[in-house]
This record gives structure tokens, C-alpha cells and sequence, in this order.
């Protein structure tokens, strides 16, 4: 991502699903000028609502990020959903 934060931001055009844990969210949010790297639910949004190339598939992308033993958030169509991890 510190390397390649360009490239990577051409691979998310054409992900459908972005899966990482939120030290990777809150880097590739910070090279890419998003405002709030503290708030991972703002930035699972934000990536969820990036450009898309397939704008014709009626699902919207799904962002999924882990937070160790915090709850996993799920950002698709706007809404953001936690769920909790399980001992």
C-alpha cells in the first residue's frame, strides 16, 4: 500500500469485495487523503463507495474489515453492519 497506493487504488476499481483488517483500512484511507483514519466504519463506507468498473452489476461492493478480537464491520449499499467476534 505505501508503495503501490496508485496501483492498489486501480485494483479496488475492479473489486466486487475488499477484504483486510483496519491497520490495512487506515493506511490505504491515509494514502488516499481520506480525512478520518480513526473511524473505520467511515472508511469501510468510503471504500465501499468508490468507483466501480462493472457499474452494470446491480450488487454494490462489499468492504469487510477485521478488528482482532472488536467487532467485524460490513459496509455495502451505505450501511454499515458489526458483528461481533466470537471466543
Amino acid at each position: 500500500c505505501q508503495k503501490y497506493p496508485k496501483e492498489l487504488m486501480e485494483c479496488v476499481y475492479y473489486c466486487d469485495v475488499v477484504f483486510c483488517n483496519e491497520n490495512e483500512a487506515q493506511l490505504f484511507a491515509k494514502m488516499n487523503d481520506f480525512k478520518d483514519i480513526q473511524n473505520i466504519q467511515q472508511i469501510a463506507l468510503w471504500i465501499s463507495s468508490l468507483p466501480r468498473f462493472n457499474k452494470n452489476n446491480i450488487n454494490d461492493r462489499i468492504v469487510l474489515i477485521t478488528q482482532g478480537d472488536q467487532p467485524t464491520i460490513l459496509a455495502t449499499k451505505g450501511v454499515v453492519q458489526l458483528f461481533p467476534v466470537l471466543p
